[in-house]
């Protein structure tokens, strides 16, 4: 597994409820956090090559997308599709009323997803369930995962 977070404290938590001691390289502009199947780098995420993050058979994206403001997701699909070689993705994302919460997380909705990804992907909804109770928000949420996959 290769991930990318902006915060070490979070990386600390990942490390720590997996029980282990990763190996800290320190690189140009960010750490590299590295244990036996766990290779993550902190900073950025507009900041990663393909160069710098290796070969990526698939995506597993839960909560990045959606915390994104509008006028950053594009750029976001953008690159994730470049270093990432157009992998398979797996996207979680909430739908909702835009107008009820402000975000984040923010309502992803199809048309959305297809801007970003429809030319040149198919997108496959995987599942759709109620969330609601667990964001404790007194309005209809739902959580969609989809499957982006190369056409």
């Amino acid at each position: 597994m290769v991930g990318v977070e902006l915060s070490e404290i979070s990386i600390q938590q990942l490390f720590d409820e997996i029980g282990v001691q990763p190996e800290i390289i320190v690189l140009e502009n960010r750490k590299r956090c590295r244990a036996e199947n766990v290779d993550v780098l902190a900073g950025d995420f507009f900041d990663v090559t393909l160069e710098s993050i290796g070969h990526i058979d698939a995506i597993f994206d839960r909560g990045s997308l959606d915390a994104l403001p509008e006028n950053m997701r594009s750029q976001y699909a953008k690159h994730l599709q470049c270093i990432a070689d157009n992998a398979p993705q797996l996207l979680v994302c909430f739908e909702y009323d835009q107008a009820l919460m402000e975000g984040p997380p923010f309502s992803i909705r199809f048309a959305e997803l297809n801007r970003y990804y429809g030319n040149g992907h198919n997108l496959q909804l995987i599942e759709s369930s109620d969330a609601s109770s667990r964001l404790s928000v007194g309005f209809p949420c739902v959580e969609k995962v989809w499957l982006v996959g190369p056409r």
